[in-house]
């Protein structure tokens, strides 16, 4: 399955073929990104805007409580065969936020790696 990104480096959108995606591959950035030297500084200007408050007009899960509750809700709708609900639900968990640090600390506390 290909899901559209976009690189939050460059603005470049395009699509990624699903397992790609979760095994972090292709290693590299899509073709005409950012040079590498400059990733240092984009990264920094990208985490610069990291608040730490998801002020969205629809909250996002930010503790691992509710990170947990969403993500069931998830697998809820996938078992379901509910596609569009659950495409939702995905696009809602990992889209853009002003606290995607958070976040990503949220997720992890609520599906610590073993």
């Amino acid at each position: 399955m290909n899901w559209p990104v976009a690189c939050m480096l460059c603005g470049w959108q395009g699509v990624r073929f699903y397992s790609h995606l979760r095994r972090a591959q292709p290693p590299g950035r899509h073709s005409g990104c950012a040079p590498k030297a400059e990733f240092p500084r984009l990264l920094e200007a990208l985490t610069s805007t990291d608040s730490g408050s998801c002020t969205c007009r629809v909250r996002h899960a930010v503790t691992a409580q509710e990170f947990f509750a969403a993500a069931h809700l998830l697998l809820l709708a996938h078992n379901d065969g509910e596609q569009a609900k659950a495409l939702a639900l995905t696009e809602h968990l990992l889209g853009p936020c002003p606290a995607t640090a958070r976040r990503g600390r949220a997720a992890l506390r609520a599906f610590p790696r073993s």
